[in-house]
């Protein structure tokens, strides 16, 4: 049982997660999107419930949590030998004075109604610092006479013996924005800003209408470091939008095709220097009912967010890796490399204003 990064579920343990701080403004919300993975080793039936998050404040102390009015977790099964995965979309937001960390019992889909803040685990009073998160849960062990079916029947008042599991430790760096520049953050000496090529967006008049990719929001990274460092853009670069409502958009991800890392992917960024990328992106009708606005992932698949009309909007480009290391092939040499030294963590910047027209 481990943390991951969402998008990477299976190539890595996500242990580093810095998060800059919203802006003191009612509805101001920065989401915090997180993996949690199971892999069962043994021939048994294993069933896990009750997905409980534990943080630990930057002087050591538990920090106390308010309980959700509903967990939401019943118990489900973690077959022999296939991993199983969830997603947790959390946010950090302000109220009043309070900075407030919310991280919900079960896993959110475009299927289902968004999940209530009354459903959700609540940290209230943080403070720019490095905090420790972990996922503690309850397992139930089987053996395989047991059907799936089986669990649903269990009796709350059965007695029932469970074993507790932990996953590891995540560092979460609470940063504020940089005060000469406060659209970008600054981690171990690399900053990192979502950069916009336009700040209005014209909603194409035809429905029918086809338009060029566009080059519309994009990451920017220096390294102020001493020491080279590579960086991946490959299903490593997760938008974030907020709605003229204030809500965090519902993101999907949709591929017909995909393909596997190349060289030109990874990016050496040498002291000093900055690199900048805009992941193609597209504006279009969709069905004939809603605006459609696409990022590509880079390996085949497509991020896509429904806007709801014109107004302003908030975009957020954020950098997310776990793998330190990868082989690729170079189209150029037609041989195989090895690349290392590949900045892992994750990284969300601050949120930019564009408009829909």
């Amino acid at each position: 049982m481990q943390i991951e990064a969402p998008m990477q579920m299976g190539k890595g343990i996500l242990d580093f997660v810095a998060i800059s701080l919203p802006e003191k403004k009612p509805g101001i919300v920065h989401p915090l999107e997180l993996g949690v993975s199971f892999t069962n080793k043994t021939s048994l039936f294993l069933f896990f419930k009750d997905l409980v998050p534990q943080l630990v404040a930057p002087d050591g102390q538990i920090l106390k949590r308010k309980e959700p009015d509903n967990k939401g977790n019943s118990w489900k099964l973690i077959t022999p030998g296939l991993p199983v995965g969830i997603v947790l979309k959390g946010k950090i937001s302000w109220h009043d004075t309070s900075l407030q960390l919310e991280i919900p019992t079960y896993s959110y889909h475009s299927e289902s109604p968004p999940i209530a803040t009354e459903n959700s685990w609540k940290f209230d009073d943080l403070r720019p610092g490095i905090y420790k998160l972990k996922f503690i849960c309850d397992i139930l062990v089987r053996d395989n006479s047991f059907c799936n079916s089986q669990i649903n029947l269990l009796s709350e008042s059965e007695e029932i013996v469970t074993h507790k599991l932990e996953t590891n430790s995540l560092n979460l760096h609470l940063f504020e924005p940089l005060e000469v520049n406060n659209h970008a953050v600054k981690i171990d000496n690399i900053q990192f800003k979502t950069i916009l090529s336009k700040k209005v967006l014209t909603i194409p008049k035809q429905k029918k209408e086809t338009r060029p990719p566009l080059n519309f929001a994009g990451i920017s990274i220096t390294n102020n470091t001493l020491n080279p460092i590579n960086f991946s853009f490959y299903i490593t670069v997760i938008p974030e939008i907020i709605g003229t409502d204030g809500q965090i958009l519902f993101r999907s991800y949709f591929s017909d095709w995909s393909r596997q890392a190349e060289n030109s992917d990874f990016v050496l960024a040498m002291p000093g220097e900055n690199i900048i990328f805009f992941p193609s992106s597209a504006l279009q009708w969709q069905h004939d009912d809603h605006v459609q606005l696409s990022f590509s992932a880079e390996d085949g698949g497509v991020y896509t967010f429904e806007l709801t009309g014109s107004g302003t909007y908030k975009i957020q480009l954020n950098y997310v890796n776990t793998i330190k290391i990868v082989n690729v092939y170079n189209q150029e040499a037609k041989e195989w490399k090895k690349i290392e030294n590949i900045w892992t963590g994750m990284v969300t910047t601050p949120f930019v204003d564009f408009k829909l027209m």
